[in-house]
């Protein structure tokens, strides 16, 4: 997703799990400074950046591709031109056992690295500007290499959530400067479970009231202070239909593949995500692109 002009990508039916707000849990900050420019400088400034980027979210569970170059096919544009930017939000490239959350191991990074470099470096070449893991989050970002001399003021943060805040679940942020326009980049990977739906919108603001950088003028700034802010992750929210309607799901899942059938319109409009964002419980300051997929599902076979 993005805010206007910064956007989120979903990764990811039963009852909300809960009703109304829970107020975030702030680390450092009661309150952030307000936007340094007004919306409407804000908008005309970010519009002149014109950036061709492409954004991946994958929840690895824990494995590399059998064959690296499977990577290819989801890395590669409709059009069949490179972009300007790459940006690889993972999520689980560990195993999220208490033993690897407790010692937070980064050498997940190295394989996955060496695959993408692999597969965006054969026609031109890619600067890396961000390598941010948090347990299983892992958040790579290229940039063309034309690009690299007008990037500036780069910084990362992260936070921990999930099992007392160690990171099983959580946020990993980079922020960078390029021609002057601010980006921030969001990897998450929110509360799983279909009853969740209330600590999930929790975890939205505890990102937003904690996840900041720090301006030239040693200020802390909010993610929405960017000219661009790009949210991506396996965010966790799923389909709200109870569980023993789960083969009359399955079915309309297999019949909305047409983007405006009855079924593709019932199905969005059991969408946890959209409930949220429509009842400004969570995302509803972001733009969320056009669902033009059918939902995803795992079947249990006895």
């Amino acid at each position: 997703m993005s805010s206007p002009p910064p956007t989120s990508s979903n990764g990811g039916g039963g009852s909300n799990g809960g009703e109304g707000h829970l107020p975030p849990r702030t680390r450092r900050v009661r309150s952030f400074l307000r936007p340094l420019l007004d919306q409407k400088h804000h908008h005309a400034k970010a519009k002149w950046l014109n950036l061709d980027a492409l954004v991946l979210t994958w929840n690895v569970h824990a494995k590399l591709p059998k064959d690296p170059n499977d990577i290819n096919e989801v890395l590669e544009t409709k059009d069949g031109k490179q972009v300007d930017m790459y940006v690889i939000a993972l999520q689980e490239v560990v195993d999220l056992n208490p033993f690897n959350v407790a010692i937070r191991p980064h050498h997940a990074a190295i394989p996955w690295e060496n695959i993408i470099e692999a597969a965006i470096e054969r026609e031109q070449r890619y600067a890396k500007v961000c390598v941010k893991q948090l347990v299983g989050i892992l958040l790579l970002v290229y940039v063309r290499h034309s690009l690299f001399p007008f990037i500036s003021e780069i910084q990362t943060d992260s936070l921990g959530l999930g099992v007392v805040r160690l990171g099983n679940k959580g946020a990993v942020m980079f922020r960078m400067k390029l021609f002057g326009s601010d980006i921030v980049i969001l990897n998450t990977h929110l509360a799983p479970h279909q009853r969740n739906v209330v600590k999930r919108d929790k975890n939205y603001l505890d990102i937003v009231s904690n996840v900041c950088y720090i301006d030239n003028d040693f200020n802390v700034r909010s993610i929405f202070d960017a000219d661009l802010l790009i949210w991506a992750g396996d965010l966790n929210y799923r389909l709200d239909y109870p569980i023993e309607d789960v083969q009359k799901v399955v079915s309309m899942i297999e019949g909305s593949m047409m983007e405006g059938s009855r079924e593709f319109s019932s199905l969005c409009a059991h969408d946890q995500l959209t409930v949220s964002r429509n009842t400004t419980r969570a995302f509803d300051d972001l733009c969320e692109g056009k669902i033009d997929f059918a939902p995803t599902y795992k079947v249990t076979q006895d």
